[in-house]
């Protein structure tokens, strides 16, 4: 399940992609024709910005995929979650003797023997709790 957030990074980080090359170009003409600095200066500014764009947009793009694993890893535990509780409900305790205790049944820890749940004291005269 894909969120809104991850989304909304994804379409920042293209926008902030395009919007460093734009800016690059315009900021490395500008600086050039303003300080008369030449064409390496603004190779370097353009190159400076353009970097600095991308890993921005790198960052925010690697954002939104975490968020989007996390989402499908939480996803996941809950559907893991919910199978184990419908397992639960239908398993019974095993007793050492291969026996199923019901959920109404309680094993005595002295004789083994097994009482119902109402019984709180085994015929061995030891309590259930």
């Amino acid at each position: 399940m894909k969120s809104a957030i991850s989304d909304t990074l994804k379409v920042l980080s293209a926008i902030v992609l395009v919007l460093g090359v734009i800016g690059g170009f315009v900021f490395a003409f500008i600086y050039a024709d303003m300080f008369y600095s030449g064409i390496f200066y603004g190779i370097l500014y353009f190159v400076i910005i353009v970097l600095s764009s991308g890993i921005t947009s790198a960052i925010l793009y690697g954002l939104a995929t975490v968020i989007e694993l996390l989402e499908s890893l939480n996803d996941r535990m809950y559907e893991i979650s919910d199978s184990l509780d419908e397992t639960n409900k239908s398993m019974d305790i095993v007793t050492g003797k291969g026996e199923l205790l019901g959920e109404d049944e309680w094993k005595c820890p002295k004789c083994g023997r097994v009482n119902k749940n109402y019984v709180g004291t085994c015929v061995c005269g030891q309590s259930k709790y």
